[in-house]
């Protein structure tokens, strides 16, 4: 930003400029610092929420692609993309296709924006087959072509015939997507990829989203706020207790995932074992201790 290269004319900067050999130590750890430093929204972007959606509609983009999958943030991007752009398509990966819960919400955003949201594998499917993550190998798995994000991108481009893909990543979510979103201003004509809220934080999607009035998928009431998303434990036990008939469905793809239910089980039952052990010696010595003084008041 501006601001933070006021003082380039003058101290020791100067003299860098002046001679760029004389520390390249320094000049290195200072672009190295500078590189690794959290960037902040640019003022237009503060003023303005809507900011990437007006510089998009100025750059004569009217279409895009919605990666939707069901957490706050991709929510909230559809919603602005269904207001201010002409067309919208959208698409969502899925881990086990036919998932009740997820269907659900998934009918109810077609619903309120009148839209086909595409179901597609999810690009990272591959990569578990490969490792025959709780599943069973083949010889068919462990060679099956590896894929990332931009191949599902790519087919969702022909499909819908649209270049630009509208993401709910923000700058606030890590040093990775700050990088990215800070350097391309909100849009990248290169990757055919534009982030709408990219300059928004957590407390303005939630602000958002209420407002809107806009019902958030079971996933929040069961974690804490977070998404069922990702297929470990955290995600498999609020489903297996929730969603029993998508627990099953989720085995006939990942039957391995059963071990990993009934290992945590385990470790459950026995945490709260040793915390029933731990509360009964507790009361036990605050019990000793009241008789030993009613027997000296006595």
């Amino acid at each position: 930003m501006a601001g933070s290269n006021s003082n380039s004319g003058s101290g020791p900067t100067s003299a860098s400029a002046s001679n760029p050999t004389s520390n390249p130590a320094s000049a290195s750890a200072s672009a190295s610092a500078s590189a690794s430093t959290p960037k902040t929204a640019p003022p237009e972007a503060k003023a303005d929420p809507l900011y990437v959606v007006r510089r998009a509609r100025s750059l004569g983009i009217n279409s895009v692609i919605v990666a939707v999958s069901g957490g706050k943030d991709s929510v909230a991007t559809l919603d602005i993309c269904s207001k201010h752009f002409q067309t919208v398509h959208a698409y969502f990966m899925y881990y086990v296709r036919d998932l009740t819960y997820q269907e659900k919400y998934l009918a109810y955003l077609e619903r309120r924006y009148s839209l086909s949201i595409a179901r597609v594998p999810h690009w990272s499917l591959t990569q578990m087959y490969r490792d025959c993550a709780f599943r069973h190998g083949t010889q068919q798995s462990r060679t099956i072509k590896q894929l990332k994000w931009r191949h599902v991108d790519s087919a969702m481009r022909l499909r819908f015939k649209t270049h630009y893909v509208a993401t709910g990543e923000k700058f606030v979510d890590s040093m990775e997507r700050n990088a990215q979103i800070v350097q391309a201003g909100g849009i990248s004509e290169s990757r055919g990829r534009i982030w709408p809220i990219g300059w928004w934080t957590h407390y303005s999607v939630d602000t958002y989203l209420a407002s809107q009035r806009i019902m958030l998928p079971p996933d929040y009431r069961l974690t804490r706020g977070g998404s069922l998303g990702l297929l470990d434990v955290e995600s498999i036990v609020p489903i297996k207790e929730n969603f029993p008939d998508d627990y099953v469905k989720i085995l006939r793809v990942f039957p391995k995932i059963a071990a990993q239910i009934v290992r945590h089980e385990s470790m459950q039952r026995e945490y709260r074992r040793k915390q029933a052990e731990a509360e009964r010696l507790y009361q036990q010595e605050i019990q000793q201790k009241r008789d030993r003084f009613d027997g000296k008041e006595s």
